[in-house]
């Protein structure tokens, strides 16, 4: 009679699993490197810079299932794709939005700076240009003047534009005024168009006594709809606002009270 057969012995060095199973495929890891690829478009509009949050966080949990799993799904190399383009497109949008804003900011310093500086030398005109959208300006190289004597909506927005209180504060103060920037309080980025509020200090002599006060102006920074070009203008100039971090100190009554 043949002997029985006999089950052979398992392998110790073989895997637990077989290479030739099947093996599902991880569908986190693949949605980990369709969202990194979509980080990409950050580069385009800072909103993206989210697709790449989520590409992190789906490739690492794909990676972590990968590792863990018996047998393992298919999809290592999707979710390394996956989290190194997350990383890459991330940081990217994170240091272009950083440095966007150091630009815009400066830029928007130095817009308001020739605006005050024109007011306390007298120049109205100089400074009305600067509230106007580029399209509607004077041409680089014209005469000033000869711009507002053929442009009568031009004259009346002049003619507003003198009145307004602020712009009269700073032209009365003329050359005693010293206009610096105090603090930006917000910065608002749509599709075209950057807002950015700042505040700035006028400080000046009065008789031997320093006073001061505070200037609000909205700097926008837009595409114009026709050239394309982006352009900076000045607008709504306030005086006698209080900065947002401006903390005020109770009367002597008060404190005493305290």
């Amino acid at each position: 009679m043949p002997p029985a057969p006999v089950a052979p012995e398992l392998d110790s060095e073989r895997s637990e699993w077989d290479d030739s199973a099947y093996r599902s495929l991880s569908l986190t890891a693949v949605l980990g490197l369709l969202f990194g690829a979509a980080a990409a478009a950050g580069l385009w509009h800072p909103v993206f810079v989210l697709a790449a949050a989520v590409g992190v966080l789906l490739s690492a949990v794909a990676l972590r299932r990968i590792a863990t799993a018996t047998p393992p799904p298919v999809g290592r190399a999707a979710a390394l794709a996956g989290l190194a383009l997350s990383l890459v497109f991330g940081v990217a949008t994170a240091t272009a939005v950083t440095y966007r804003g150091v630009v815009l900011e400066n830029e928007a310093q130095q817009i308001a700076r020739d605006y005050f500086d024109h007011l306390v030398r007298g120049e109205y005109a100089e400074a009305h240009q600067l509230s106007l959208a580029e399209t509607k300006r004077a041409r680089a190289g014209d005469d000033i003047w000869t711009f507002y004597r053929n442009d009568e909506k031009a004259q009346e927005s002049l003619r507003q534009f003198v009145n307004e209180s602020t712009v009269r504060s700073l032209t009365r103060l003329g050359d005693r005024a010293r206009v610096r920037h105090y603090q930006t309080e917000t910065r608002e980025t749509g599709k075209g168009r950057d807002t950015i509020n700042q505040v700035y200090a006028v400080t000046y002599d009065d008789d031997g006594e320093v006073r001061t006060f505070f200037i609000s102006v909205k700097l926008i920074h837009s595409q114009d709809d026709i050239t394309r070009r982006y352009g900076w203008v000045v607008s709504n100039p306030m005086a006698g606002v209080l900065p947002k971090s401006w903390i005020m100190e109770p009367p002597a009554g008060e404190r005493a009270a305290r």
